[in-house]
């Protein structure tokens, strides 16, 4: 039984709290998204401020 447990692990989904709908996204003139624009959003809305100032290589 642990067995299957540890095999369906694998397939856990994820968790929905760090979904987003949208109507639409910030798009640049040339059409492409602005992905620093969503990442801006995603940390405002995870409340990740803190974490987000935090220096990395």
């Amino acid at each position: 039984m642990t067995m299957l447990i540890k095999f369906l692990w694998i397939f856990e989904p994820p968790d929905l709290s760090y979904f987003q709908f949208v109507e639409s996204y910030p798009l640049t003139a040339s059409g492409k998204v602005q992905k620093f624009v969503l990442r801006e959003q995603a940390i405002k809305v995870l409340g990740l401020e803190q974490v987000a100032k935090t220096k990395t290589a």
